[in-house]
């Protein structure tokens, strides 16, 4: 089984093809800012986030 992996921002496609090879990922294709709420209900179950400097996370 791959791990998951929240993808926050929408990335160059070869990143994106990287991406579904080695890992189950959870795109953003609309490129949409997520507020920190979306990013935590989105990131339920996830491996791991890979965030962009647009996202701002609190504790």
């Amino acid at each position: 089984m791959k791990p998951v992996v929240l993808v926050t921002r929408k990335l160059p496609e070869a990143v994106e093809e990287r991406l579904r090879r080695d890992y189950q990922p959870i795109l953003n294709p609309e490129d949409e800012l997520y507020d920190s709420r979306r990013i935590v209900a989105k990131a339920a179950g996830v491996d791991a986030i890979l965030p962009c400097h647009t996202e701002k996370f609190t504790a």
